[in-house]
């Protein structure tokens, strides 16, 4: 899925136990990221370093910069 698409749209959209990976290209309107906790098998969320820092990722997701690098606030 590619575009702006907020966080209740992807709840309700995706299929929680399928999704690994997200990507974060746009500015969220949220910056909290709790709503991820919903999608147990996320491990990696990756972020463009243009964008504000997000907060509160659930325990057990690795942050990492777009494309590759590592955020200097991660693991």
């Amino acid at each position: 899925m590619v575009g702006v698409i907020p966080a209740a749209d992807l709840m309700d959209g995706l299929d929680h136990d399928q999704l690994t990976h997200r990507w974060l290209n746009a500015e969220p309107s949220d910056p909290d990221m709790t709503w991820l906790s919903g999608f147990p098998d996320l491990r990696v969320l990756r972020v463009n370093p243009r964008l504000p820092r997000v907060r509160n990722v659930p325990e057990g997701v690795r942050i990492t910069a777009w494309p590759n690098r590592p955020r200097p606030d991660c693991c």
